[in-house]
């Protein structure tokens, strides 16, 4: 099976030091694969791109699917996009609107189930909105809340339970405890961040395998 895994900057795992959840995946499965002797082909991408929005997973998806398709082989899709569509820049140049998310939503399944049933969505994290709004580090006025978070949120989860599909409430779990002690940089995931999102996705995978 081969596994691919679209995401922004968190899929990619910037500021962990083992390279992020997918890549966290990725080590999983291939040490599976070595335990049970190699006895099936298994792969994982990690297909994250910072600052990545819906639409531009859109853009890229096909050519980045075709170019790793291996004949009789089956495929899962996970998508974690929606945190840059949130962003908004002084609380008035909007990136996207949850309207518009819904419709990319359906449009991206439509893309996946052309080659596998499989597929899966990790839903969006909270952020520290002390350091993101607006992005401290940033002069273009960048902001995430979470009031946009969870609005993008309940509208992906809303389309998956209409499209039959698995979804992972990693907000949730980060909202269950104080989730600012597991972020780098108020949005991105630190070491402990990373693995609590690796913690429920690989339950899925396992699954899959």
């Amino acid at each position: 099976m081969i596994i691919f895994i679209f995401g922004d900057s968190i899929t990619e795992g910037l500021w962990d030091s083992k390279g992020g959840w997918a890549d966290r995946i990725k080590a999983f499965v291939q040490s599976e694969e070595v335990k049970s002797g190699i006895k099936n082909y298994h792969e994982v991408y990690n297909l994250g791109v910072d600052g990545n929005t819906t639409k531009q997973i859109i853009d890229r998806f096909e050519s980045e699917t075709k170019a790793r398709l291996w004949p009789d082989e089956e495929y899962a899709f996970i998508f974690a996009t929606g945190t840059n569509d949130t962003l908004h820049r002084n609380n008035q140049e909007f990136e996207s609107t949850p309207e518009r998310y819904k419709s990319e939503l359906n449009q991206l399944i439509g893309l996946a189930r052309m080659y596998s049933s499989k597929v899966m969505f990790v839903d969006m994290l909270p952020v520290d909105e002390n350091l993101t709004n607006p992005i401290k580090s940033s002069s273009s006025g960048k902001c995430y809340t979470n009031e946009r978070i969870r609005s993008f949120n309940e509208v992906l989860h809303e389309v998956c339970d209409n499209q039959s599909l698995t979804y992972i409430k990693v907000s949730e779990k980060y909202l269950e405890q104080d989730y600012k002690t597991l972020l780098a940089d108020g949005i991105h995931p630190n070491d402990q961040g990373h693995e609590v999102i690796f913690d429920l996705v690989v339950e899925y995978i396992r699954g899959l395998l």
